[in-house]
């Protein structure tokens, strides 16, 4: 994916940057709080992890798709999709 990501710093400041310096930079960020290296840092969709009906993330059964590659983003939802 080598489109462009919005990543906001403060309130009011918008910075765009591609995946890949996205990426970069979170992982430095995690190297800094905790001094560890993630293996693996991949952007996701909106809408990409397993909720509960309350909204939480349900963290097993996210781990569980993400081992077994079937982790993906919902279909997008049109207007007559959501009528029916």
């Amino acid at each position: 994916m080598s489109s462009n990501l919005s990543c906001f710093h403060g309130e009011y400041t918008k910075i765009i940057h591609t995946e890949e310096v996205l990426v970069g930079m979170i992982r430095e960020r995690i190297i800094a709080g905790i001094g560890l290296s993630p293996h693996l840092v991949q952007i996701l969709e909106p809408g990409t992890l397993p909720r509960t009906s309350s909204g939480k993330i349900r963290h097993l059964d996210a781990l569980k798709m993400f081992l077994a590659a079937e982790l993906v983003p919902p279909e997008k939802m049109g207007t007559l999709k959501i009528i029916i």
